[in-house]
C-alpha cells in the first residue's frame, strides 16, 4: 500500500495535494516532486549543513504541542557520515521548550540557513539515536529552497550566551509585540502524521521573511502574515490543511533572545481580498494570508549564541 501511495502521489501527502490543486501548482508538482524531494542528502547539502553555526528545528513535545527551536555550535557541530544521516553534536539547553523532550523515534524538521549568502536547505527525518550531547537523524526528505525573502545578515558572537532566563506566558507583553512587529524573519514548525506512515509524514520547519513589519497584528492580537509566492511545494500549508496547530520562532538578532509561540493558523485565500481587513494593498503579491491565534509560549533571554545585523 505504501508503495502505491508513493507511486501515485510522489512525496506529497493529501494536505499538500489539496493546497497545490487550489493554488494551481499540482500538475507541475506531479512531475517535479520526486526530482526535488529526495530520501537522501546530495553532497552539496551535506557540506552545507557541516559549515553552519546554527540550525533551526521543528518538533512536537511529549504533549503533542509543536515548537520551532534553534541549536548552535562551532561550525562542524553538524556532520554527515553518509547521505542518509545527519549528526548534531551540541548541548541541548534545558530551558528550551522542546529539545529536552525529544527521544529516539521522534520526527523532526530541520532548516539550515545562511543569512550572508541567502542559502537554505531543509531535511525532515527520524531520530535514530540520542544522548544529552548528540542526536543522530535518519533522512526521510531532503530538499533545497530558493533565496527568496531571506534578509541578508552578518553574524557575530553573543558574549552573554548561556545566561538563560525564561518567561512562560499566555499573553504577549510589549517587548514581545515590538519584536514581532519589527521582524523581517521568523520560522514556522508544522506537523502532520499520515495514517500510512509514509515519508510524507512528519514535521517540517520553514523560513518566512519580508520587509520589516510584514508580520502584522489585528485588534484581537492575532498575527497576520502574507504568504508570498514560492516554490509551489506548499509543505507548510499542506501540514496546516491537516493540522492547524504550529510553532513560531522569532529571534531577537540584536539582543539574543528567542520568542517561541504556540499558534493555531487559519489559511485565508485572497481571491476576494476586500473581505479581509479592508486594506488589500498591504499584502503585496501574496495569494494567501495566514491568520494566527496565539495560544501561549515562552521567551528565553540570551538563547542565541550568534547575534546578527543587517549586511
Amino acid at each position: 500500500m505504501k508503495e502505491l501511495i508513493q507511486r501515485e502521489c510522489g512525496p506529497w501527502h493529501q494536505g499538500e495535494i489539496r493546497i497545490q490543486q487550489r493554488a494551481g501548482s499540482r500538475k507541475r508538482m506531479e512531475h517535479i516532486g520526486s526530482k526535488f524531494i529526495r530520501s537522501y542528502m546530495p553532497d552539496q547539502h551535506r557540506l552545507f549543513f557541516q559549515q553552519l553555526p546554527m540550525i533551526i528545528l521543528g518538533a512536537a513535545d511529549l504533549s503533542g504541542d509543536i515548537w520551532a527551536s534553534v541549536l548552535f555550535g562551532e561550525p562542524g557541530f553538524i556532520t554527515s557520515p553518509d547521505e542518509r544521516t545527519l549528526v548534531i553534536r551540541t548541548e541541548l539547553p534545558i530551558c528550551d521548550p522542546v529539545l529536552g523532550q525529544l527521544q529516539v523515534g521522534s520526527r523532526v524538521g530541520l532548516l539550515g540557513i545562511e543569512f550572508s549568502t541567502k542559502r537554505r536547505n531543509r531535511m525532515n527525518g527520524l531520530i535514530s539515536s540520542m544522548t544529552d550531547n548528540d542526536m543522530v537523524i535518519v533522512v526521510e526528505q531532503s530538499y533545497g529552497n530558493c533565496p527568496q525573502y531571506i534578509q541578508t545578515k552578518t553574524a557575530g558572537i553573543n558574549p552573554y550566551y548561556g545566561d538563560f532566563s525564561r518567561r512562560d506566558f499566555t499573553n504577549l507583553d510589549q517587548t514581545d509585540r515590538t519584536l514581532i512587529q519589527n521582524a523581517d524573519t521568523f520560522f514556522i514548525a508544522s506537523g502532520f502524521n499520515s495514517d500510512n506512515e509514509d515519508r510524507a509524514s512528519g514535521f517540517d520547519v520553514s523560513h518566512r521573511g519580508g520587509e520589516t513589519g510584514f508580520v502584522q497584528m489585528d485588534e484581537r492580537g492575532r498575527l497576520l502574515v502574507p504568504d508570498y509566492p514560492g516554490n509551489g511545494f506548499y509543505n507548510t500549508l499542506g501540514n496546516l490543511e491537516m493540522n492547524p496547530h504550529a510553532g513560531l520562532l522569532f529571534l531577537d538578532f540584536e539582543l539574543g533572545s528567542a520568542l517561541h509561540l504556540l499558534v493555531t493558523i487559519e489559511i485565508l485565500w485572497l481571491e476576494g481580498r476586500s473581505k479581509y481587513d479592508g486594506d488589500s494593498d498591504r499584502y503585496g503579491n501574496a495569494n494567501r494570508l495566514l491568520r494566527m491565534t496565539i495560544n501561549g509560549g515562552c521567551r528565553i533571554v540570551n538563547r542565541l549564541q550568534c547575534l546578527f545585523e543587517p549586511a
